[in-house]
């Protein structure tokens, strides 16, 4: 595992790690405005209303950013990850804070859900950090302000946090697996939803195939909005998501 470490590149050493742009949402043109809505139009045989479509238009904004993120966590090699985590374990205060101010996003949430998880083990932690957890990003850039600002858990804590996540990535699968796509789900919700207020009454549901062997009206008209949001997905992936999606909310 130190060979593979070694011989990656640690993801902090050359500025902010691009899946980290969080701030930076890629809206639509529009052009790709009025084709959606003509698209939609044509498959349910209605507009949808304004503050609809508003919302839709920004949930299709939000998931071409993480379409973005979901393809710079592909790209960010193991070797890599292992290696900025190696070097964040020897660093100094401030250049480990740094380290996490500019790493590139796995790296960074497996360090979150390390500290987040010590913290919740605390005997006095606060109960509502169960629903509305504290900001680790937040709390890094208030210490590198000001060194004098009293890290939430300790310095210790975030130490310990880096450890276990490097411990924890070298005695997982020695191989790149494909991140989490729970940030699918929401755009998954918007287009259930959507469909349930404009699709054809008889026509609830998502199926694989229509009649004739072709995407049911359903499964269209998420593709479409999928497509909008550079997310194109196979048919049985948007089928079992939509499924998934619309069955949890019954």
């Amino acid at each position: 595992m130190m060979n593979q470490a070694m011989s990656g590149r640690p993801t902090f050493r050359e500025g902010r790690h691009t899946s980290r742009d969080r701030e930076v949402v890629d809206g639509l043109t529009l052009n790709e405005v009025a084709d959606l809505r003509h698209r939609l139009a044509v498959n349910t045989g209605r507009l949808i209303e304004h503050d609809d479509f508003r919302a839709l238009l920004n949930e299709v904004a939000i998931a071409r950013l993480h379409a973005r993120q979901h393809e710079h966590l592909r790209a960010t090699p193991r070797r890599d990850r292992l290696a900025t985590l190696h070097a964040m374990r020897r660093l100094p205060v401030r250049a480990m804070l740094e380290g996490l101010r500019n790493c590139d996003l796995w790296t960074f949430e497996a360090v979150r859900f390390a500290w987040l998880s010590a913290i919740n083990s605390a005997p006095d932690r606060v109960a509502y950090w169960d629903i509305d957890p504290p900001d680790l990003e937040a709390h890094v850039l208030l210490a590198l302000d000001d060194e004098r600002h009293p890290l939430l858990g300790g310095l210790d804590n975030l130490r310990r946090a880096v450890a276990i996540a490097h411990e924890r990535l070298e005695l997982s699968p020695d191989q790149d697996g494909r991140p989490n796509k729970d940030f699918q789900l929401p755009l998954a919700r918007q287009c259930v939803q959507l469909w349930r207020k404009y699709g054809p009454a008889d026509m609830p549901n998502f199926s694989r195939q229509g009649d004739h062997g072709v995407r049911s009206p359903g499964v269209e008209f998420a593709a479409i909005i999928f497509s909008a949001g550079n997310m194109s997905l196979g048919d049985s992936r948007l089928v079992a998501l939509l499924n998934g999606v619309a069955n949890s909310a019954r």
